[in-house]
């Protein structure tokens, strides 16, 4: 009996021990990672403070290396959602791509080919016409004084026109700022819609663990500025057009620059471009207006593949791509909103990193 009496007492003695020690060990744990308290205040408090320490630049970009930094505050369990999700890279065809997105996502649906901004400018250029033509006629009969002046005027309004046409030859950079600007002006959707797009690209990029070092959501031309290191470089020297790999940071004046990157750096970059256009079709009544200027500008990106990709590998890259981003906008659709929230008032990067990083989503079914 009072060897069962003692038997008892070591195993009682061995459990406190054991109970002590895990005290112990998760004391530690939250001094170190205070972040994993219960106490989400506290939580959103902390990394309010820990990302208006780093240094950042008066317009929103990191002075130093952005991925290091938000790096570091992942690490720490500061931000959970940086660099959360993976590109999960694989081929698809048009119709696997239509299945996974419930018919959302097709060729046409994500404005590929641009038909809708030619439509937009051709719409465009017969207002202005018929403007032009009523305002020369006005002029010629109507306008009080001198016949050279009113021949004048008559000759100045019909010839809007005419400056339409050489501004879109010439300058269209100036001609399509001019109309982002009058479609700003006039159109709250349109603005909510370039807002939708930009925090796609934001949000996408973010999850995917690329970091952001500024955006512009409210100017002429719209822009996420991610940091990403390449994986290679190739120097190409201009007095003999020759080329070298080489992984300095900076190039001579005589010499120009070229990043490469790897396939894996491509799938993700792939997610995060498709990802505003996407976010258009989610947010904005399914219509999208933005997908040409993206693939443009993913397309550059691949042919800066190494090794180089093949057409095929390509498609099957977009295609992934647009998937990808449909999914992860769909499980993260409340921070895409409250992101949306903070860019429409050109909050600052930590304010739309604070916003991804409180909002609570719900479980999603696709």
């Amino acid at each position: 009996m009072r060897a069962n009496e003692s038997g008892v007492d070591e195993v009682v003695k061995v459990a406190e021990k054991k109970e002590k020690k895990r005290e112990v060990v998760e004391g530690e744990q939250e001094r170190i990672i205070p972040v994993l308290s219960d106490d989400e205040n506290a939580r959103a408090k902390l990394m309010m403070k820990m990302l208006s320490e780093v240094e950042w630049n008066s317009d929103g970009s990191y002075s130093g290396s952005t991925g290091d930094a938000l790096s570091e505050l992942q690490k720490k369990r500061i931000l959970r959602k940086f660099g959360e999700s993976e590109p999960l890279a694989k081929p698809i065809s048009v119709g696997e791509m239509r299945m996974y997105t419930r018919q959302k996502i097709t060729p046409d649906s994500l404005d590929f080919t641009g038909e809708q901004d030619a439509a937009l400018i051709s719409a465009s250029f017969y207002t202005t016409f018929i403007a032009s033509a009523f305002l020369a006629l006005l002029a010629e009969q109507y306008l009080p004084g001198p016949d050279y002046v009113r021949y004048t005027v008559t000759f100045l309004a019909g010839s809007i026109p005419f400056a339409f046409l050489l501004s879109g030859l010439s300058l269209p950079a100036v001609l399509q700022a001019g109309l982002i600007l009058i479609r700003r002006a006039s159109s709250k959707q349109f603005r909510d819609r370039l807002v939708r797009h930009e925090a796609g690209h934001f949000l996408v990029g973010y999850l995917l663990g690329i970091a952001v070092e500024s955006y512009r959501a409210n100017a002429i031309s719209n822009a996420v500025q991610f940091t990403m290191k390449p994986a290679s470089s190739i120097i190409i020297t201009n007095s003999n057009n020759t080329a070298s790999t080489n992984s300095a940071t900076s190039v001579d004046p005589d010499e120009m620059r070229i990043d490469k990157y790897n396939h894996e750096q491509l799938d993700a970059l792939a997610v995060v471009s498709m990802a505003g256009v996407v976010s258009e079709l989610l947010c904005c009544d399914g219509a999208a207006r933005g997908g040409y200027a993206d693939l443009a500008q993913l397309q550059a990106l691949m042919q800066r593949a190494d090794p180089p990709l093949e057409s095929r590998e390509v498609q099957h890259k977009v295609r992934w791509g647009a998937v990808r981003a449909y999914s992860l906008l769909q499980q993260n659709r409340n921070a895409l909103d409250a992101l949306s929230l903070k860019m429409a008032t050109n909050r600052p990067v930590p304010e739309c990193i604070a916003a991804i990083e409180n909002a609570h989503e719900e479980d999603q079914q696709f």
